[in-house]
């Protein structure tokens, strides 16, 4: 009965004029924002880290509501993914020649990519804009509560291609696997879940960041490309690239990661400092703040 709910509020979303899916997506993030105790704890304590230990309270809760809002936008535009022509996602997304070189070029010689992304902008359009190029992409994602709706969300990320794969025992061995087949795994490497990882100052203070992209690389030499989607406006993105981190092996593995991480967390911080408000994110990153602890009915894979 829920899946047949879902699949049904999922076709009248999708039908409804943009101007009026967009509102309803502004009514449903002010809600969310207000009723959401546990999530909004979690964002307004990621923000102080981003916006400053001196930003007023003022400021910090207008850009935890904005969180909120682009939240519910990513979720919106999601359910209408199954009806989005391909032509249409390229033509709401844009990247430059120079940009799609850095991912373009590894693939065409047989090599692994890893795309390391964040909860950030519209994340979705990211993979999206890769499989409107016809390039194989693989997105490892986490399993979230309750089953049906894991499934339902991981079949809308699918709906134009995309291959999903959880993460567990044997993800890295099987994303391995994809990359010495020359082929993309994109990883969104801003959350971790099992608090595994190496430390490293992240807007200036320690965070355990999962070293997954690192590790990865490491074993099969693919180059790691970060890479992000800024909302421009409600139907308009930016496919940000940065640039491409070669992995490089001196001995010592533990210090090799570390070193990988530190250039990716560099590049979360260039985006997400630039636009705070899209980093939709809800749970806990920093050591300091762990004790906080996200509800998981409010969390996503």
């Amino acid at each position: 009965m829920t899946l047949r709910l879902l699949r049904l509020l999922r076709v009248l979303i999708s039908w409804l004029p943009s101007w009026m899916g967009y509102a309803l997506a502004g009514l449903v993030g002010n809600a969310s924002y207000r009723y959401a105790k546990t999530s909004r704890i979690c964002c307004e304590a990621n923000m102080r880290h981003v916006l400053g230990p001196q930003v007023s309270e003022r400021r910090l809760q207008r850009t935890v509501r904005a969180v909120f809002h682009n939240n519910v936008r990513n979720y919106y535009e999601l359910a209408r993914l199954p009806r989005l022509p391909i032509d249409e996602i390229m033509r709401k997304a844009t990247i430059r020649d120079e940009q799609w070189d850095a991912i373009l070029t590894p693939v065409r010689q047989g090599k692994g990519v890893i795309i390391a992304s964040a909860h950030f902008g519209s994340f979705e359009m990211v993979s999206q804009t890769l499989i409107a190029k016809s390039l194989e992409v693989t997105f490892l994602i986490a399993h979230f509560s309750p089953q049906v709706v894991s499934e339902f969300v991981t079949n809308l990320r699918a709906s134009q291609g995309l291959r999903l794969m959880e993460t567990g025992p044997t993800t890295l061995l099987n994303a391995a696997r994809e990359l010495k087949a020359g082929r993309i795994v994109g990883i969104l490497a801003d959350r971790n879940l099992e608090q595994h990882g190496v430390e490293l100052p992240f807007f200036g203070d320690p965070a355990i960041i999962p070293t997954g992209p690192a590790r990865l690389a490491l074993q099969t030499g693919a180059i790691i490309v970060p890479c992000f989607c800024v909302r421009l406006s409600n139907e308009r993105y930016s496919v940000e690239v940065d640039e491409p981190i070669v992995p490089v092996r001196t001995g010592d593995s533990e210090a090799d990661a570390a070193a990988i991480m530190a250039k990716v967390v560099a590049s979360y911080e260039r985006h997400i400092g630039a636009h705070p408000a899209q980093w939709v994110l809800f749970m806990p990153v920093w050591k300091a703040d762990q004790h906080l602890t996200p509800d998981k009915k409010e969390q996503d894979g």
